[in-house]
């Protein structure tokens, strides 16, 4: 028998479908360590647009990969580090510097990525 929740709450449009890792008789890619790296990823875009908005940055496209490391110092799982790789499409080659600034301050000011 697989390990498989849905969380589903009042303001969230969408369910979320979970499950254990695989490990623990449950599915690849569901793992709640996935909706924590998800949510990262997404506050982290939210974020990152209301500054560039802000700061009328001119680009049109932004991604970003998350990375998570977990190891098991004192005998328990935990994340360990969380990595943030943004991209982002600028119109204007001449914004780079000003991009990277931003970049790294949507990092800061996120609610979750800051440390």
């Amino acid at each position: 028998m697989h390990t498989r929740g849905i969380l589903d709450a009042e303001r969230i449009p969408r369910t979320i479908n979970f499950a254990a890792p695989p490990e623990f008789d449950g599915e690849p890619g569901l793992t709640p360590e996935h909706t924590l790296l998800g949510a990262v990823a997404t506050c982290y875009v939210a974020t990152f647009r209301a500054i560039a908005e802000a700061s009328k940055l001119g680009c049109d496209r932004g991604d970003v990969f998350v990375e998570g490391t977990i190891e098991k110092p004192e005998g328990r799982f935990r994340f360990t580090q969380i990595v943030l790789k943004p991209s982002v499409r600028i119109e204007k080659e001449g914004d780079r510097g000003r991009t990277e600034r931003l970049i790294a301050k949507a990092e800061r000011a996120c609610l979750i990525s800051h440390q």
